[in-house]
């Protein structure tokens, strides 16, 4: 084995890169859509600062692709995954953010970038990884590379997921008896006395009608609570549009509307990748009487879809540690993390502190 690492350090050759990166994905079955060229590409098309730069890590063996690392350094200073590091009022929330790699090459996958990142990347100050899982590859680099750094690593909160049996029943059998009755209750209310539909996105006339109201429904409800939702932000809403129309195009897309006397009451946004349907966004109209529970009932109603559709894995994303309602209706649940590494450098000591204290805080606030 003749193993090398390629720097990919401009948008051109990070352009010329899809088909290459997007075969790997499509041999390593554990990993998200997030980890897709499309999402990766698009978010540094979207958000890249004027002093961030590329620095993507394509390990070759005999030149053929066997890993890729999605990195950036953000200020020309902290390593991070491309995906993360952008203004909060603009987060677009990625997760699930991993070396892409067959986990059968992980091992030896982290040797080498724990040695390229101490030998090569001397501009790194710090490095920030965000909502990584314990089973990723990730998790193993940072107990490999943290000799060369001061870390700091806290849990930030619990993947919610639902691994889906065979039929509905089964799945109701799962959940506690006295949600599924009330949300039995709700849903013949639903059907009988408010003529309900669930209704899927099947047209780009769809998509673009689909999350103007999910926009409406979503910012509604944050502006009610005095606070901006995603869709305030210009950056954000324009990355969905397009990529939604990508992920339509791909047959990912999982845009549904809840509809009660014609009215949209609840619209529902996940994506469907590798046998998983991930839970992204949802818009309730906290408005409409009676209350049936249109949140409830539309992952209800979308879970009875993917049960339908033979899909594994009902995927809630990140929530919190306590009083998430996505363990209602979750079986499976998986702590996530955030780690910070500072240089071991007595010249650079005091200005990295300085730099990160105020994240540091924050993470360990989140605990």
């Amino acid at each position: 084995m003749s193993i090398t690492i390629k720097e990919i350090t401009n948008i051109t050759a990070f352009n010329e890169i899809e088909y290459v990166w997007d075969d790997l994905l499509s041999q390593v079955t554990h990993l998200s859509f997030f980890m897709s060229w499309k999402w990766l590409n698009l978010w540094w098309k979207s958000y890249a600062g004027e002093n961030d730069t590329l620095i993507i890590l394509l390990i070759e063996d005999d030149g053929v692709v066997i890993a890729i690392a999605p990195f950036y350094f953000q200020n020309n200073s902290t390593l991070r995954f491309i995906g993360t590091g952008e203004l909060e009022s603009d987060e677009v929330a990625t997760e699930y953010l991993d070396i892409l790699c067959s986990l059968n090459f992980a091992d030896k996958i982290n040797i080498m970038l724990a040695e390229y990142i101490d030998s090569h990347l001397f501009k790194i100050k710090s490095i920030v990884f965000n909502n990584y899982l314990p089973n990723s590859t990730i998790y193993k680099l940072v107990t490999i590379i943290k000799g060369n750094f001061w870390i700091n690593t806290v849990k930030v909160g619990v993947r919610y997921r639902a691994k889906l049996p065979s039929s509905q029943m089964a799945f109701k059998e799962q959940c506690s008896k006295s949600l599924i009755k009330r949300l039995r209750r709700h849903r013949n209310n639903f059907e009988s006395s408010l003529a309900g539909e669930f209704l899927p996105c099947l047209s780009l006339s769809d998509l673009n009608e689909a999350l103007f109201v999910l926009d409406k429904l979503h910012t509604q409800r944050w502006q009610d609570k005095n606070k901006q939702g995603a869709f305030s932000s210009p950056k954000f809403r324009s990355f969905h549009n397009e990529f939604c129309e990508y992920a339509f195009d791909k047959e990912w897309l999982q845009l549904w509307s809840l509809k009660a006397k014609g009215r949209v009451i609840a619209t529902i946004y996940a994506i469907e990748y590798n046998s998983t349907c991930y839970f992204y966004q949802s818009g309730i109209d906290t408005y409409f009487k009676p209350n049936i529970s249109p949140g409830y009932l539309s992952h209800l109603l979308l879970i009875e879809t993917c049960i339908n559709n033979r899909i594994d894995y009902y995927d809630f994303m990140k929530g919190s540690s306590k009083g998430s309602y996505k363990s209602n209706l979750s079986n499976e649940q998986f702590p996530m993390y955030e780690t910070i590494l500072l240089k071991k450098s007595l010249l650079n000591t005091p200005q990295i502190l300085k730099v990160h204290v105020k994240e540091i805080v924050r993470l360990i606030k989140r605990h």
